[in-house]
């Protein structure tokens, strides 16, 4: 009858897989809750940035730069989050006058950065309108 042959560091190596393996597996399991929180988070948050309902092409450019460059900071639909909440008649009462938040987008202000070197100034006047006139 044949003897099984025990190698000592084996046992250690078996075991090391099985740890490895186990993490993971913990760390597949986290990933995925991680997920499903930041699904049923953003599903929460009302859907997404609100659409322009006169058909405006200048609101319609504003909002997709809305979407692209201020939605992380001020929220999809511009209730807030990071940054200052926007929605609601919030930019204008904020801003009465146009011109003051088109210069809060061109030069930033606090954790506000500035957007003058990435946007046109149509683009700037696009995603202001868009904020003021449509969220």
């Amino acid at each position: 009858m044949a003897r099984e042959r025990r190698i000592p560091w084996a046992s250690s190596l078996e075991n090391e897989a099985v740890t490895n393996d186990s993490n993971r597996g913990r760390r597949v399991l986290v990933t995925l809750a991680a997920a499903l929180i930041l699904a049923l988070a953003l599903s929460a948050c009302g859907g997404g940035a609100p659409e322009v309902s006169n058909g405006d092409p200048v609101l319609e450019e504003g909002r997709q730069l809305y979407i692209r460059n201020c939605a992380g900071c001020h929220g999809l639909d511009g209730g807030g989050a990071t940054g200052p909440q926007l929605s609601g008649g919030t930019a204008s009462a904020t801003y009465p006058n146009i011109k003051d938040q088109i210069d809060i987008v061109v030069n930033g202000r606090e954790a506000m950065p500035a957007f003058g070197g990435k946007l046109s100034g149509q683009e700037v006047e696009a995603v202001v309108r868009y904020t003021r006139e449509t969220l």
